[in-house]
């Protein structure tokens, strides 16, 4: 698993001074069973991030159009690369869009970027020469259209499942800086949270995003290397689309994350997630401690 070197430091201090203090938006929801499905007896836990265990301005990893309407406060970034005022949400979009159509024509059907790549052709750099210059950019306008911020509860959660001794895993669409996200705000590796990285998948190093179930197989069959069935998995993530579904279809209990309204995902007339449903609607993260314990 790729992860920044020696910019680590950087990258995470950077995080932690552009990430203004969010609260989630109250969705209206309630926790509630859906289906029918027992509480209790989970061996693994494996989450989506943005939007389920941080807060999303976008609700998600901001790569689709719709997150680019609103720039945000991108003109400082603009200014420091030397790059005309306002261009940067078009130039990005314009780069994600090609890539796109590059990886499908290849015939993965929900193709991810790599945005450090995205980022050295928009400046007109080699990559390998300007990792640094290409990766700090991609990081600052991500932080600048789609600030984030831990879920309330998250640290508490984390801990007790821990200490239960379940193990905890990883599959979201991401970038690179993704995984800093959580030395940035909780002050401690992955691995010392309860993440395990032989159960953590992103989307950016398989090229392939949800709701493709590549990375859910994936963890499917990493769980099976531990004993571990999928039914005998719960998985959280916000969005119907690309958590629920893919996660119901590979075989994991599912739970619907519904604590805020900007990363709400139901998809209602999206006929794509058809009859649907998940297993459980929760609105907190410690809601997850009720349904794993037995």
């Amino acid at each position: 698993m790729e992860r920044p070197g020696g910019n680590r430091d950087t990258y995470l201090q950077l995080i932690r001074t552009r990430s203004p203090r969010l609260e989630p938006k109250d969705a209206g929801e309630t926790f509630r069973a859906m289906t029918g499905r027992k509480t209790g007896g989970f061996d693994a836990v494996l989450f989506d991030i943005y939007g389920t265990l941080f807060i999303s301005a976008s609700g998600d990893i901001s790569l689709a159009k719709d997150q680019h309407g609103s720039s945000g406060n991108t003109a400082a970034l603009e200014q420091h690369l030397d790059l005309p005022e306002g261009s940067l949400p078009a130039a990005f979009l314009e780069e994600v869009n090609a890539e796109h159509k590059r990886l499908a024509a290849s015939g993965i059907p929900f193709p991810e970027v790599r945005v450090e790549e995205l980022w050295a052709r928009i400046l007109t750099h080699e990559l390998d020469d300007h990792r640094f210059l290409c990766e700090s950019a991609a990081l600052e306008y991500e932080l600048a259209v789609n600030p984030v911020y831990p879920m309330p509860g998250l640290m508490e959660l984390l801990d007790n499942l821990r200490e239960k001794g379940i193990p905890m895993g990883i599959v979201s669409n991401a970038q690179f800086f993704t995984p800093l996200l959580f030395p940035a705000f909780l002050s401690a590796d992955m691995n010392t949270l309860g993440f395990h990285e032989d159960l953590s998948f992103y989307s950016y190093e398989s090229r392939r995003a949800k709701p493709d179930t590549f990375m859910y197989e994936q963890a499917a069959s990493a769980l099976k290397q531990r004993g571990i069935q999928a039914h005998r998995t719960l998985f959280v993530g916000n969005d119907m689309l690309n958590d629920i579904l893919p996660a119901h279809k590979t075989g994991f209990a599912t739970a619907l994350f519904a604590g805020d309204k900007r990363s709400l995902r139901w998809r209602r007339e999206d006929p794509r997630v058809g009859s649907a449903v998940p297993d459980w609607v929760i609105t907190h993260l410690l809601d997850i401690q009720d349904l794993v314990q037995v």
